[in-house]
């Protein structure tokens, strides 16, 4: 049970002592990104594309890249857009211009993002925490083996997006802060936060968004969160005649909506004029997946459902993640219940947006007909753990009891943060000291082997089967395509086999080659893991 002492969560003043640990938390984040470091890449093909429309931003041939990527998600088994959203290739096509084509300046641009993020999570928490709670929030994302890893290792747009999805959510919901406790008000005036921080969290939050967006299709979440937001306050005034409403709260609504309505405007402004100018500068040129909709059943939601709670368990990178990991995301549940319940207590107009967007973007993730995987919850994590902190310190500080419940999380927390930095140094070590990171990857000495013979022997107008051709594109510029149809093969000029690739495309192409003669596929290059075949015409 609660005490009867009740300590309301007010804005702190920050210090340059709450910078200063920001920072530090910061370079923690980067110095063990860096440790995990490697030069060598997986053989997913999304990084493959984004660095292609990089380098194509830089080089001048934007209508090429996506011709020629076009042809290739057209003519290849699965789907995949024909472009991806430009923010990324952006920020990417920097580290082009300066050091070529280079994997470990690539991947900088994503330790750079979550440092970024690390620093940006801890200040807001300090705003709502003490500097100990906020301190113990950040450290679930400074030392996350999960996040520093993926943050060095994964040339993709998800950290980029988790650092702009969250700058845009706290400073577009801060239009919505209320300071006054047990007060549920939805709008908040010029006055708070003092002076014109309001039009400042207005012009940083439009910028964001519209970052956000760029960096990931699904960031126009973020801009629906703030229409749904306003439209619920419209509809509340325009109906509350109808029901018992504070003056207070229409009062305060008429002045921030009716005499200063600029702050709430300029959020849209901003977004829909840079999305006109990227229309303008940098061509979308892809469709969307609108028709997968149709794909929707109660399997494939129940399906999602289940990936999504097991896999929100995932962010403590255990090993047993499914049995463990889901053990101590129920064991928190609590907190977070606590969390959220406290924070809309006394914001309730900042919590709201921040809920919105939790569930909007859950919704999206559970209807959607494929499963997207783990990534695309990275956005979520920091306001499940802030709910968490929150919950955290209401427990300690206002409930009487519950002894071994809070003894248990101090232990839990404690080795967490242990497991995290054993899981972080073990995995540094094997980076450096295992083969296997870049034996079996797109980077390997067989697969730059390949590529450079492909480069060198074939012409630029040959089109290549592959099981990662946008992969093989990037490494040769020479069209490919993923096809399972082996009466589609004769239609291409070369076949490429990879030993450990699997899947459709190897469970066709290794059939046709096992059964046709040396006249129909004639092998003229072939390594430890590839082999390349001239396909007779």
């Amino acid at each position: 049970m609660p005490s009867h002492k009740t300590e309301y969560l007010f804005s702190r003043k920050l210090t340059f002592l709450d910078f200063a640990l920001a920072f530090v938390l910061a370079l923690i984040s980067c110095a063990l990104s860096c440790a995990q470091l490697y030069d060598g890449h997986g053989w997913g093909g999304d990084f493959s594309q984004y660095i292609a429309q990089a380098m194509a931003i830089i080089d001048g041939n934007i209508a090429e890249q996506i011709k020629n990527n076009t042809f290739m998600m057209q003519n290849s088994i699965g789907f995949g857009p024909y472009v991806y959203p430009w923010g990324f290739p952006v920020l990417l096509s920097p580290a082009y211009a300066l050091f070529g084509f280079d994997l470990i300046a690539f991947k900088y641009i994503g330790i750079l993002c979550f440092s970024g993020f690390v620093f940006a999570f801890f200040i807001f928490c300090a705003k709502f925490l003490d500097r100990k709670g906020a301190l113990i929030a950040s450290l679930f994302f400074a030392i996350n083996p999960l996040l520093t890893d993926y943050a060095a290792n994964e040339i993709l747009s998800d950290i980029p997006f988790l650092f702009f999805s969250f700058l845009a959510v706290i400073f577009l919901s801060a239009l919505f802060q209320a300071k006054i406790p047990n007060q549920k008000d939805l709008i908040a005036s010029n006055t708070d936060g003092g002076g014109n921080k309001i039009y400042l969290y207005s012009i940083l939050g439009g910028v964001f968004c519209f970052f956000a967006f760029c960096t990931r299709s699904n960031g126009i979440l973020i801009f629906l969160t703030l229409f749904t937001c306003h439209f619920a306050l419209i509809l509340y005034f325009l109906l509350s005649k109808y029901f018992d409403c504070k003056p207070a709260l229409l009062h305060k609504f008429y002045k921030s909506c009716v005499l200063s309505p600029l702050p709430h405007i300029i959020p849209y402004i901003i977004f829909i004029l840079g999305i006109l100018l990227l229309n303008i500068f940098l061509t979308t040129g892809g469709e969307g997946h609108l028709g997968y909709l149709s794909k929707i059943s109660y399997k494939t939601i129940f399906g999602n459902i289940i990936y999504y709670i097991f896999g929100l368990s995932g962010f403590f990178d255990l090993n047993l993640r499914k049995i463990l990991g889901l053990a101590i995301l129920i064991f928190f549940a609590p907190l977070i219940f606590i969390g959220t319940k406290r924070f809309l207590s006394q914001y309730y107009g900042l919590g709201m947006f921040i809920l919105i967007f939790i569930l909007s973007n859950l919704a999206l993730l559970i209807l959607w007909p494929f499963v997207q995987g783990i990534r695309f919850t990275f956005c979520l994590y920091p306001f499940v753990v802030f709910f968490m902190a929150i919950g955290g310190k209401a427990l300690f500080q206002e409930y009487v009891g519950y002894k071994f419940y809070k003894k248990s999380i101090f232990y839990i927390v404690i080795g967490i943060f242990i497991f995290f930095i054993f899981k972080t140094g073990w995995h540094a070590y094997r980076v450096h000291s295992s083969p296997y990171y870049k034996e079996h990857e797109a980077f390997s000495n067989d697969a730059l082997e390949i590529y450079d013979f492909i480069k060198t022997n074939t012409l630029q107008d040959d089109k290549i089967i592959f099981f990662k051709p946008r992969v093989l594109y990037l490494n040769t510029h020479r069209l490919s395509v993923a096809t399972p149809k082996q009466d589609e093969i004769p239609e291409y000029d070369y076949l490429l086999s990879y030993e450990y690739s699997g899947g459709w495309v190897e469970s066709a192409v290794k059939p046709y080659i096992e059964n046709n003669s040396s006249l129909d596929l004639i092998l003229i290059f072939k390594n430890e893991n590839f082999a390349l075949y001239k396909i007779a015409k």
